[in-house]
């Protein structure tokens, strides 16, 4: 009879460590799955911190491009206004030169008609 029962202990003892056995295995599986598991996720956040970074260059560059575009624009309405201001003085003085004309030809045929009055 101590036979059997140091039979069942010795059996006992197996299983337990069977159990523990298993129990260690099942702990490190999820141990593995779990680290597997941060490290995905990490790799994820890790992509979408890239995606935005790049969707910020991307941004700036192109508000900088806007920027540009607008000051080029701004520079060319500058260039236009300041050519047609000179081009409205310019205007201005053929004018004056040629109210100047006219006002020497009346002056010179003034003269001539009092020359004509005083022979």
């Amino acid at each position: 009879w101590a036979n059997a029962e140091a039979e069942a202990a010795a059996a006992a003892v197996i299983k337990a460590e069977e159990d523990a056995r298993l129990k260690s295995d099942d702990e490190a599986a999820a141990n593995a799955w779990a680290e597997e598991e941060a490290r995905s996720k990490s790799e994820a956040a890790a992509a979408a911190a890239a995606a935005a970074e790049q969707v910020r260059h991307a941004k700036d560059a192109m508000l900088a491009k806007e920027a540009e575009e607008k000051a080029a624009a701004q520079s060319k309405a500058e260039a236009e206004v300041a050519e047609a201001a000179e081009a409205t003085v310019a205007a201005q003085a053929v004018a004056r030169a040629q109210m100047a004309e006219e006002e020497a030809a009346a002056a010179v045929a003034a003269a001539g008609v009092a020359r004509a009055a005083q022979e």
